[in-house]
C-alpha cells in the first residue's frame, strides 16, 4: 500500500481530456506486484531503470511469465553501467560504480536466464537492452497508465515521488510524449 500525498484532475492542453496525477512515496516495485494494473495489463509493459534489479527477482519472473502467455510484450530497458550518468547516479544516493554495475549485470543475467526457458512465442515476447541515455526518471508503462518514479539526489528510485499519467481515452499529449519518448530509446 502507499500514502497518497496529493491528487489532481489536470487537463490535457490539446485534447481538454481529464487525467489523473498523483505524488506518493512508496516501494513501487512491491506496490505494483499486488496491483491490478499489472493483473489488468493486456498489450505491454515498458520499463526503463537504472538496474530493474527487483523485477528480475521471482516473483516478477513469474507475474512475466504469466503474462507473455497472455499475450503481453514485455520490454525492458537497463541502463549501461559504464555511461557517467549511470556512475554518477548510484554514487549521488552513497553506492559506488562499481555496486551498480553489479546490479545491472545480475539482473541482466537473471532476466536473460529467465528468456532462455521461454517458449520461442514468448521469448520474442520479452526483450531486454542497455541504454545509454541520461535519465531524469525511472518510467513503467502498463498499456494505459505510465507511472514515472522521479530520480532525487540522495533518494533511490523504490522510494521516490512517482507521478502516475492515465491515457484515458487515449488522447493525452503528455502520455503520448513520455510513451514516444521510450519507443524512441527502445
Amino acid at each position: 500500500a502507499y500514502r497518497r500525498q496529493r491528487q489532481m484532475c489536470i487537463r490535457d492542453s490539446r485534447s481538454g481530456s481529464r487525467f489523473l496525477k498523483y505524488l506518493i512515496t512508496s516501494n513501487r516495485v512491491d506496490d505494483l506486484k499486488t496491483s491490478g494494473l499489472v493483473k489488468n495489463t493486456k498489450d505491454s509493459i515498458s520499463l526503463i531503470g537504472l538496474s530493474l534489479l527487483p523485477f528480475s527477482d521471482e516473483d516478477w519472473r513469474n507475474i512475466f511469465e504469466e503474462k507473455l502467455k497472455s499475450g503481453v510484450e514485455i520490454r525492458l530497458l537497463i541502463a549501461d553501467p559504464s555511461t557517467d550518468f549511470a556512475i554518477n547516479r548510484h554514487t549521488s544516493v552513497g553506492s559506488s560504480g562499481e555496486k551498480l554495475s553489479h546490479d545491472i549485470e545480475e539482473s541482466i543475467r537473471k532476466l536473460k536466464g529467465f528468456q532462455e526457458r521461454l517458449s520461442e512465442k514468448d521469448r520474442n515476447k520479452f526483450k531486454v537492452r542497455k541504454y545509454k541515455n541520461n535519465a531524469s526518471m525511472s518510467t513503467f508503462i502498463f498499456d494505459d497508465e505510465i507511472r514515472l518514479g522521479l530520480m532525487i539526489e540522495k533518494g533511490t528510485g523504490l522510494t521516490a515521488p512517482e507521478i502516475r499519467i492515465s491515457n484515458i481515452g487515449k488522447q493525452i499529449d503528455l502520455f503520448r510524449q513520455v510513451k514516444g519518448h521510450f519507443d524512441s530509446v527502445w
